[in-house]
């Protein structure tokens, strides 16, 4: 009991800083060792992946304890404190949240090709709030948000598959477009598609995957066949 009781203090506070920081370090260190020294099968590669999916969760799941180790130092002042920085940096905070999400894609990786809306080129850098493409005009910096709200394009140099996305005008729900697209065969599995609601739209984002060799066009005229109406105006063709 006493071991919990310590940890409402600032004291407590400072060490699980401390032990969260250790933990991030070796993880990184594993990391590190498999890409360096591990040996270059399926195995290795889905231990590699699965510890830069848990690098990247695990700052936001430690940011988390430590702010309600925070809070419970004193609940009233420091909830009040935290609110006040949440307005005041709500959007840096989505685009940070954005990114995360951006990149635990799998698709998402150093050197792919990349469109997002009518910028086009090769990923160089995904820093926290945003990332860096070379592009034909030179270096160009977009911030995750505009990722999110334009959707992209990506093609991934490993197994020639391209990632895409679609606006559907529609209130149907997004497990029922799941389901529609379940039994078309050009869809890649794989790469699980994934159907989200637009903030203050009828619309629905739909991003997913197509079988090599597929076209973009037979997903669009197979969605229409059902009278399901996509919007081509915010396609990302």
């Amino acid at each position: 009991m006493g071991d919990f009781q310590k940890m409402d203090t600032w004291q407590g506070l400072f060490a699980l800083l401390l032990l969260l920081i250790v933990i991030y370090f070796l993880i990184k260190v594993l990391q590190f060792g498999l890409e360096r020294f591990g040996a270059k099968n399926k195995t290795n590669k889905a231990i590699r992946n699965a510890l830069k999916k848990a690098k990247l969760l695990f700052v936001p799941i430690s940011s988390v304890l430590l702010l309600l180790d925070f809070i419970s130092i004193n609940y009233i002042t420091h909830t009040l404190v935290l609110i006040v920085i949440s307005v005041f940096c709500y959007t840096t905070i989505k685009n940070y949240v954005s990114g995360i999400v951006f990149k635990i894609n799998p698709l998402t990786t150093l050197n792919a090709t990349i469109k997002i809306g009518s910028q086009k080129g090769k990923i160089k850098k995904m820093l926290p709030l945003g990332l860096i493409i070379n592009t034909k005009d030179g270096e160009q910096f977009i911030n995750y948000i505009k990722v999110e709200q334009k959707g992209f394009l990506i093609h991934s140099k490993e197994n020639n598959l391209f990632r895409q996305t679609l606006f559907i005008e529609s209130e149907l729900e997004p497990n029922y477009i799941l389901d529609v697209l379940f039994d078309n065969p050009i869809i890649n599995y794989k790469e699980p598609p994934i159907v989200q609601k637009q903030e203050d739209s009828n619309s629905l984002k739909l991003q997913y995957t197509l079988e090599y060799g597929a076209n973009n066009k037979d997903i669009i005229a197979y969605l229409e066949s059902l009278n399901i109406n996509v919007n081509l105006n915010k396609t990302t063709k």
